[in-house]
């Protein structure tokens, strides 16, 4: 589900451009490994990354751009693309950096994100805060504390850090795969590390008065639509198989998969975003259903415009999601501003 980029209300029109950005990997054959370098050992040794920026509000794409799949997101050449003034950028951990924030922050753009497991902050006044201790103290259920992020006085970053509790059992998970990762790179994880397992953690930059706590965990939730995206491409548009052992067969079919999604993309958001409460995966679904209609349009035996404006009725009669009573999806949410969980 995304938004009209004429919406006026909610939480994404606080923000000219509300950025998503992540990656996905698509495993190859080894004798690609020449052109694509896989990360080798358990895994592939031949991989593709992609990596994405997707803006909630308008729906525009920038990328899918290729590297190795052995490479870290963080050098992808999307992450290097600026960021209008205000907008606000929205990622997972794996993106954490305080050199890439502070060049957000003096570029005047905002940033919500989850944290790495090592993070570190002060007070505002330089004191180093033990976070969990002051997190387990504190009587309110989401907490919001002013801090400066990093452990160099001359690299602190002014921030809020937001904090709320997960359940009992999502505490006692994750603390069981941080033991496991840390028994197979031979260490045992801190205390701290895991006393920090028990809260979901946000960053941002994002003043209260601008974005209170709730509406900023409302916010970072969106962030799994992106991950929808991947899931479209991947499980709709099956980028990642192919039938050919020929290495030269199997990479035109991926790169003309890739493209097609990127067409696909350009018709639902000319097509779908009168309606922020579509969702996104049947609307894509019944695209597919006429492809033919589409193929006939885009080679000019039909008026293209004929037959968006028809594909467009086809949509608009299906794939719009209920409201719910209970754990609305995404999109009210985002409208009404009301935190009902990350999950």
């Amino acid at each position: 589900m995304i938004f009209p980029p004429v919406l006026s209300k909610g939480l994404l029109a606080r923000f000219p451009a509300v950025i998503l950005e992540d990656a996905s990997t698509i495993e190859l054959p080894a004798l690609l490994a020449p052109l694509w370098k896989g990360c080798g050992g358990n895994g592939s040794s031949s991989s593709l990354k992609l990596g994405v920026r997707y803006d909630l509000r308008s729906g525009q794409l920038f990328g899918p751009i290729l590297q190795d799949g052995k490479r870290h997101e963080t050098t992808n050449g999307v992450h290097a693309l600026p960021l209008a003034s205000k907008a606000l950028w929205i990622a997972d951990a794996g993106y954490y950096a305080i050199t890439f924030l502070r060049s957000l922050h003096a570029q005047g753009s905002f940033f919500l994100m989850r944290p790495c497991g090592n993070l570190v902050v002060s007070t505002p006044l330089g004191e180093r805060l033990d976070l969990a201790a002051v997190l387990s103290a504190s009587p309110q259920k989401v907490v919001d504390l002013c801090v400066r992020l990093g452990s160099v006085p001359r690299l602190w970053l002014a921030a809020r850090l937001i904090a709320l509790p997960v359940d009992p059992l999502t505490a006692a998970k994750r603390r069981e795969h941080i033991m496991e990762r840390a028994r197979q790179r031979g260490h045992a994880p801190s205390a701290v590390t895991l006393a920090l397992a028990g809260w979901n953690l946000l960053v941002t930059n994002v003043a209260p008065s601008m974005l209170t706590a709730e509406e900023a965990l409302v916010l970072y939730r969106s962030r799994w639509q992106i991950e929808l995206l991947f899931k479209v491409w991947k499980s709709h548009g099956h980028i990642d198989e192919w039938k050919s052992k020929n290495a030269d067969h199997i990479l035109c079919e991926v790169y003309a998969k890739l493209l097609a999604m990127l067409v696909e993309h350009w018709m639902l958001v000319t097509m779908c975003f009168d309606d922020p409460h579509r969702s996104w995966q049947l609307c894509a679904g019944l695209l597919r259903d006429h492809v033919s209609l589409l193929r006939d349009g885009l080679l000019g035996r039909l008026p293209l415009k004929r037959v968006c404006s028809l594909l467009h009725r086809i949509l608009a009669d299906s794939a719009s999601i209920p409201a719910r009573a209970n754990r609305p999806n995404t999109s009210r949410q985002l409208l009404d501003g009301k935190y009902w969980g990350l999950t």
